[in-house]
């Protein structure tokens, strides 16, 4: 099918994005890492490092590199909900209510997901492979919409 010339309209087979998987392999991990621990201050880097290893699902590595880093240091809501979700792998839920603060979608949906693993021990819950099981959907679901409205 030919697209017209100033066709923009994203709903064209044509211009359907395209997901590319990409992998990061240890050495490129292992060198980010090394300019992160030289340059301990760049965020933008440190966002790329957590967003691999939680990808890579390494999320006590992802953990370890946010240190003693506090939610004000990173203003932006994308920021805070890449990180929330990094501890919340990582077990740390506590931790990961103070970074889901805000009003965005995402930072709700983790905020309410924070709650329920600080209060129903929700590690162990999440562990669980639910997700082929559509009652379980349906479940946290309603605990999640429920944890909102007490936000």
């Amino acid at each position: 099918m030919v697209v017209p010339d100033g066709d923009t309209s994203p709903s064209t087979p044509e211009r359907a994005a395209v997901v590319i998987v990409a992998t990061v392999d240890d050495a490129t991990l292992a060198s980010l890492s090394e300019a992160l621990r030289v340059s301990p201050d760049n965020r933008p880097l440190l966002l790329t490092l957590l967003r691999a290893y939680l990808d890579l699902d390494r999320v006590s590595e992802a953990a370890a590199l946010l240190g003693d880093r506090r939610p004000e240091g990173f203003p932006k809501d994308d920021e805070r909900a890449l990180i929330s979700e990094v501890l919340l792998a990582a077990g740390q839920a506590e931790r990961a209510l103070g970074f889901a603060a805000g009003e965005a979608p995402a930072l709700l949906m983790l905020r309410a997901t924070a709650r329920v693993h600080v209060t129903c021990d929700g590690r162990s819950l999440w562990s669980r492979d639910t997700r082929s099981q559509p009652s379980s959907i349906v479940s946290w679901g309603w605990v999640s919409a429920t944890l909102l409205r007490w936000a």
